[in-house]
């Protein structure tokens, strides 16, 4: 800043609401004034304002279905059942043996011995890598992908 600046604002102050002695541009609030334009409507302050969805319309909504139902297996999809509806994705062993199976429908179900898959067929016998299942006289052996190790086989 030169000389002759500091000069120049001698010859012009600063506009009222800087300076201290000045008048301010508006008035002083009057008390329970929030402030605004003169011609402004105030609105009392109401908080969130929030649906009032109930607890049973949040329960009864499926997030993780596109359509949001809760469709029974094998009951959300119409028409014949593909060639083969589930696929096998794994054994669960522990005091009862239950076999992973994924449907067509996407759904995982987990069943024991003697339960029916989507297909009407029923496990017959759960093994380590695979399981048993028969529907009428047709007996199939469902198998888990599995490629042993040879270096873990050799320990």
């Amino acid at each position: 800043m030169s000389h002759g600046d500091a000069k120049d604002n001698e010859n012009n102050p600063p506009s009222p609401p800087f300076s201290k002695g000045g008048d301010p541009l508006s008035p002083p609030l009057e008390n329970g004034d929030t402030g605004g334009f003169s011609g402004e409507i105030k609105k009392e302050p109401k908080g969130i304002i929030r649906s009032a969805a109930s607890d049973e319309t949040l329960k009864g909504r499926n997030i993780f279905a596109a359509d949001g139902s809760y469709a029974l297996a094998g009951t959300g999809m119409k028409g014949p059942l593909p060639e083969n509806p589930y696929t096998l994705v794994g054994v669960l062993r522990g005091p009862e043996k239950k076999a992973v199976f994924r449907e067509y429908t996407g759904s995982i179900v987990t069943l024991t011995v003697g339960n029916k898959l989507i297909d009407g067929a029923v496990i017959t016998r759960i093994d380590n890598l695979s399981v048993k299942v028969k529907k009428g006289k047709e007996r199939r052996e469902l198998r888990i992908f599995h490629v042993d190790n040879p270096k873990q086989a050799s320990r």
